[in-house]
C-alpha cells in the first residue's frame, strides 16, 4: 500500500505505541526492525507508524498469556 493512500488516523507513532504497550520506544523499534511488528514510514516526516489493529492484537496476546 502506498503511504499516501493511508488513513493516518488508523496508525500510532512509535512513542504512542510504546506507551500503549507499556514498553520502551527502543523495544518497539527493535520489534519493527526484527519484523515482529509491521510499520509504515510516514512520507513527510519519516516516522515509523504502527497500525492500531496490530497494537490491539499485541495487547490481546499479552492479556491471553497473563491468564
Amino acid at each position: 500500500m502506498d503511504a499516501l493512500e493511508l488513513n493516518f488516523n488508523d496508525y500510532k507513532t512509535v512513542g504512542e505505541t510504546a506507551r500503549i504497550l507499556g514498553v520502551s520506544t527502543q523495544t518497539v523499534r527493535k520489534w519493527v526492525d526484527n519484523g515482529k511488528i509491521e510499520a509504515v514510514i510516514h512520507p513527510f516526516n519519516g516516522y515509523r507508524l504502527i497500525n492500531k489493529k496490530d497494537i490491539e492484537s499485541i495487547l490481546w496476546k499479552i492479556q491471553k498469556t497473563k491468564k
